[in-house]
């Protein structure tokens, strides 16, 4: 039998509701978040932490990315010359969140 194809409705009914609107409510909350995304970052990392930081700033949070390791000159149209690595020295994160991280061992 050929793997069944997904459609994005059932994938999203897939979901606990209750518990997707209560993310979307904790994410939200204005905090001053720190994004980390794993070392020898690809394009799924650096994609879902500056999507994630774009989104919290539109809920008026403060937001920061950051990676031990700088992101690969291939892949830096991604940021289109978004500040990345640094933290303002007034910032003071309220949350922590990674995104496409597989072991605490990536971060």
């Amino acid at each position: 039998m050929p793997p069944r194809k997904y459609k994005m409705c059932e994938i999203i009914d897939s979901f606990d509701r209750e518990e997707f609107l209560r993310l979307c409510d904790r994410l939200e909350e204005k905090k001053s978040t720190l994004i980390l995304y794993h070392v020898n970052p690809d394009a799924d990392a650096i994609g879902s932490a500056f999507a994630l930081r774009r989104l919290l700033q539109m809920t008026g949070s403060c937001a920061v990315c950051l990676c031990e390791d700088k992101i690969p000159k291939r892949l830096e149209f991604l940021v289109q010359g978004e500040k990345t690595n640094e933290i303002p020295t007034e910032f003071v994160a309220e949350r922590i969140i990674s995104t496409d991280v597989a072991s605490s061992s990536q971060i």
